[in-house]
């Protein structure tokens, strides 16, 4: 059975909107698993979904922001990439 794996690792320093974040990651339909660990504006989590379950929590991992999708059906990255990018916070001046 095909498999089709991605994930991004982005600098620690990059924030995220945490609600906006939640929602883009609730969206991404047709996945076997997703997990990251993200830097938002509500401190940092551990994002774990599969199929069957889901968990959201804090997390003590602070190295940098990191999701893995894997899929049983081809994914268009691009589109995930930009969603998730829209989903950063505005860079504190």
């Amino acid at each position: 059975e095909q498999r089709w794996v991605g994930g991004w690792i982005l600098p620690a320093d990059w924030c995220f909107r945490h609600d906006q974040l939640l929602t883009v990651l609730l969206g991404w339909r047709g996945l076997e698993r997703l997990k990251g660990v993200f830097h938002t504006d509500k401190g940092w989590i551990h994002f774990n979904a599969t199929t069957t379950d889901m968990a959201v929590k804090s997390s003590e991992y602070r190295a940098d922001n990191r999701v893995e999708l894997i899929s049983g059906q081809p994914v268009d990255w691009a589109a995930c990439e930009q969603a998730l990018l829209a989903a950063l916070a505005p860079a504190e001046q």
